[in-house]
């Protein structure tokens, strides 16, 4: 009869051990979810003067050469989650095209960032996008195609078609450039027309979430492993010869690139908060107070809830091991009154 209060306190034990690992579960789920949400420049692009045009918030940010703080020119009142793509693209007329994931559109803006028009972007969910004055270039990454599109009206002006998920597009002297990380391509294309001049097999290995890639001046192909901690850029001829491998600083995760036209190239990772210069085949950290300043209340948010999270793992992995010493004093319990 002793037996049944002694189980009772053990069932008691074992409930309250429960509800607190559960809360602590639901804790870190919910912090996880408000981590994701918090996120630096991700998609970039220059225009003619050299500018630098980067999304951060859902809404868009020019910085000026001189480094001066950055100057919210876009506010779109949009509310995009951490797997939608708002992507950017600046035509050489210094107009601003924007992807809406949300609306399967694409809007334009004049370079002081006001509303122009809207197109209906054609794609099915994300996309990236390259323009010059004349047309739109859609990787449609759903769709598993790429587009051109009418600048002005959004009629499509051409298709190509053969691709897993096209994840970057770039256009340079009229020839617009696709990769497709899952095929190990990279695929060149007359802008015009949409003719396939060329299908480079290159060496994505170690590529998990999609790549970035540009052309450089030269002619020469950059390659970066997007949402890859630890990545390294990958350098090809225009042909598609492997040129180089060049390492980053520790911890560098990228997510865009953008070259401007005196060559230099501006990597974004947003889980940092960062900025990083490639030139001169090395990757430096770009420091500057100005954008450290835009990033820091959300950057130290972040900081505060990853060490939260990782408490409430703490917790609750602690959790586990009590419910494991229970059972075993339990067990043990049961086999001195047998």
């Amino acid at each position: 009869m002793k037996q049944a209060p002694k189980d009772l306190r053990f069932l008691i034990l074992i409930i309250i051990v429960l509800m607190v690992a559960a809360y602590f579960v639901s804790s870190n789920v919910r912090h996880e979810s408000q981590i994701k949400k918090l996120r630096g420049a991700e998609w970039i692009d220059y225009d003619q003067e050299g500018r630098l045009y980067f999304t951060y918030k859902e809404d868009v940010y020019r910085l000026n050469p001189d480094n001066a703080f950055p100057e919210k020119i876009i506010d779109t009142d949009l509310k995009i989650s951490s797997s939608d793509i708002m992507d950017i693209a600046i035509a050489p007329s210094g107009r601003i095209f924007l992807t809406d994931p949300k609306a399967g559109e694409v809007r334009a803006y004049s370079n002081d960032g006001a509303l122009q028009y809207r197109l209906k972007g054609q794609f099915k969910e994300n996309a990236r996008i390259a323009a010059d004055d004349e047309r739109l270039y859609i990787a449609d990454m759903q769709g598993n195609r790429v587009m051109a599109l009418d600048s002005k009206d959004g009629n499509i002006l051409w298709t190509n078609r053969g691709y897993m998920i096209p994840d970057s597009i770039f256009i340079r002297n009229r020839v617009v450039y696709v990769s497709d990380e899952t095929k190990n391509l990279v695929r060149k294309l007359n802008a015009k027309k949409g003719e396939v001049l060329k299908d480079l097999r290159l060496d994505f290995s170690g590529y998990t979430y999609g790549s970035s890639m540009l052309v450089l001046n030269d002619g020469s192909i950059l390659l970066a492993p997007s949402y890859t901690r630890n990545g390294s850029l990958k350098k090809f001829s225009e042909d598609g010869e492997f040129i180089r491998e060049i390492e980053g600083p520790e911890g560098f995760m990228p997510v865009d690139m953008a070259v401007n036209r005196d060559g230099t190239v501006m990597i974004t990772d947003d889980e940092d908060y960062s900025f990083y210069l490639f030139g001169n085949d090395v990757i430096e950290l770009v420091r500057s107070k100005n954008t450290d300043a835009l990033f820091s209340v959300e950057k130290n948010k972040r900081i505060s809830l990853m060490k939260i999270a990782f408490y409430d793992k703490l917790i609750a992995m602690a959790c586990v091991i009590v419910l494991l010493g229970l059972y075993i004093a339990y067990r043990r319990s049961k086999q001195r009154t047998v």
